[in-house]
């Protein structure tokens, strides 16, 4: 039975009947993890020549969720489990290079990261955490990396926005707190890359979407940002951060100058540059439209945002109203500084959209 569906998937990998026959197979061996492990390599072998089959990558889900995963006795130590995972994960990176923008590879590789998150695959629970931790900060950079080469790859932003908030989640069950900021400036120095890439790839939407997700990212954790960071410590990072990211394009032909730190500001200068190059920058109709869409939702979120904390905090300072001096007046004027520099901002992009748009605005 194995040899004969084994023929029929290497020719159509959609049969619904054969995979259903190996299924049953599967199931009455659950406990041979040799034989589970020897049908994921054949189905490695159906991604090299069809790599985009439902039916496949369905099977591929069902084994991880049902013979693997969920028996808390098929791995025996940490490193069969890492052996197993960073061999999923290289299978999913082939399918991608053999079919770009590979739906169902996205998806199986979301799935793994849910399963990792929410199974206890070994007796130890610390030990689970611990490697949940050393595995997300590592395919985070591994995803941050792939991006640098597949700018328009949205799956690719929808999983590191996926990976970063799994790995929150991760080092806050783990309980270091050595590791949580490196956790926050890891944030901010995927921020200003993204930067960068935004100008060195205009036009592309979805690097656009994943700064917009930065920005919304960081005042979300400003809780975290207030407990580990001082005003001053924040500054230092962010002018650290930005030179390794200028160091990083410093032999490239486009002029790259340091931006300000994070604030609304360098949103409008990131929006000027885009329209000041508009006469030689390819997609660059693209590139201003997603710029002002970008800053307009990020501002709107931040109006959001101070309109239900209290505008006494470091991120607030740092993030929203840059060089306002917050700390030198009380809670009311505080307040009103916030609004006030939010609505000028928000001036300030609408008067950008009319001069580029006229009135078709953003929807």
């Amino acid at each position: 039975m194995l040899k004969i569906t084994r023929a029929i998937l290497l020719i159509n990998a959609d049969c619904f009947t054969a995979w259903s026959r190996r299924k049953e197979y599967l199931t009455n061996n659950k406990d041979n993890r040799d034989i589970v492990l020897k049908e994921l390599k054949f189905l490695n072998l159906v991604a090299t020549k069809h790599p985009k089959s439902c039916d496949s990558w369905e099977h591929r889900s069902w084994i991880i969720r049902n013979l693997i995963f969920n028996n808390g006795k098929f791995f025996s130590d940490r490193d069969e489990f890492l052996e197993f995972f960073n061999n999923e994960i290289s299978n999913c990176e082939k399918t991608v290079t053999i079919y770009p923008r590979n739906y169902y590879s996205w998806s199986y590789r979301q799935q793994l990261v849910n399963m990792l998150m929410s199974c206890d695959f070994l007796p130890s629970k610390e030990e689970v955490n611990s490697i949940r931790v050393n595995l997300l900060k590592s395919k985070l950079e591994d995803l941050f990396n792939w991006l640098k080469r597949n700018v328009s790859d949205h799956s690719c932003v929808n999983h590191i926005i996926i990976l970063m908030k799994s790995y929150k989640r991760a080092l806050l069950d783990l309980g270091n707190e050595k590791e949580i900021p490196y956790f926050l400036i890891y944030s901010l120095k995927l921020f200003y890359y993204s930067q960068y890439l935004i100008i060195f790839f205009p036009g592309h939407e979805s690097l656009w979407v994943l700064r917009r997700y930065l920005w919304i990212y960081l005042i979300d954790n400003s809780d975290l940002f207030e407990k580990y960071f001082t005003d001053e410590t924040l500054g230092e990072i962010m002018d650290q951060l930005i030179e390794i990211a200028m160091d990083q394009f410093k032999h490239s032909s486009i002029d790259i100058y340091p931006y300000e730190p994070i604030q609304l500001s360098s949103e409008l200068l990131l929006i000027q540059r885009c329209i000041n190059d508009q006469d030689v920058m390819v997609g660059s109709s693209s590139q201003i439209r997603h710029a002002l869409i970008n800053t307009h939702h990020v501002v709107k979120y931040m109006q959001k945002f101070s309109e239900k904390h209290s505008h006494e905090g470091l991120i607030v300072r740092n993030f929203i109203s840059g060089d306002l001096q917050l700390e030198e007046t009380n809670n009311n004027e505080q307040s009103n500084k916030v609004s006030e520099s939010i609505q000028r901002c928000l001036s300030n992009i609408t008067t950008i959209i009319r001069e580029s748009f006229g009135h078709a605005g953003i929807q």
